[in-house]
């Protein structure tokens, strides 16, 4: 009663001291200013990731958890800020798409962002609303698929076919992913991320169908570069030999 925790965003802004622990990875004392202007000293041995594995130096962000209780304030590493580090990653990794495919590089990354927008549009926020995540994960799959391929690949009736191929698949990995995730008797709890959300998420469903939805949306993925590859393998066996039959 009367402690309150939050994460808050920081910068190291001096470099106290290393630590060797027992199993030699470093930990840290240093100095941080929070983005609201405060000033703590924080030791990383004190948190749950003592020892990080990563260097840390002066000027780099890192996350806190901040423990306000009336006898004082506690705080402890959390982690390392890690969003420049990735935006970096993206922009490298969309400027060699470019780079490697030209205009179908683009398109590709078109369809990236629209399978980032139908995931945290439409997928996820149906899930924590109680809607049934099997169904939700299909329909979203189904319109990635839809758009995704014919955006990467061109409107041409390979693509399509593929797209018609991956449809059928997909049901094929629904009624497999049900049962088995039934026979083996799997809850969806195995780790801690997947019960905090159920505990914590009064409108989620029971995590077996989020277990079973992502074991679904995995397999998307794999079903789009199947289909396609076969579809594409066809056509060109098609031009390299008009005269063969459909049974060959």
């Amino acid at each position: 009663e009367g402690i309150e925790v939050r994460q808050v965003d920081a910068v190291i802004v001096e470099m106290l001291h290393e630590l060797d622990s027992e199993s030699g990875v470093g930990n840290y004392i240093f100095n941080v200013e929070t983005e609201y202007g405060e000033m703590f000293e924080v030791n990383t041995s004190d948190s749950y990731l003592a020892g990080v594995g990563f260097d840390l130096n002066e000027g780099d962000r890192v996350y806190l958890q901040v423990v306000d209780a009336a006898e004082g304030t506690q705080v402890y590493f959390e982690d390392i800020n890690r969003e420049m580090s990735l935006l970096w990653i993206a922009i490298i990794f969309s400027v060699i798409a470019v780079l490697v495919g030209r205009w179908r590089g683009v398109l590709s990354l078109v369809g990236l962002c629209l399978t980032i927008l139908v995931l945290f549009g439409f997928l996820f926020p149906a899930i924590l609303a109680g809607r049934d995540p099997v169904i939700s994960t299909v329909l979203a799959s189904i319109v990635i698929l839809a758009v995704n391929m014919h955006i990467s690949h061109g409107i041409k009736k390979q693509t399509f076919l593929a797209f018609l191929g991956t449809t059928a698949g997909l049901s094929l990995v629904i009624i497999f992913s049900v049962l088995f995730v039934k026979i083996a008797s799997l809850s969806g709890l195995a780790g801690e991320e997947a019960t905090l959300l159920f505990w914590e998420s009064a409108g989620v469903q029971l995590p077996v169908g989020i277990l079973t939805a992502g074991i679904i949306l995995g397999a998307v993925g794999v079903l789009d570069d199947v289909a396609i590859t076969q579809s594409e393998v066809v056509g060109e066996l098609l031009i390299a030999n008009p005269n063969i039959t459909k049974r060959e």
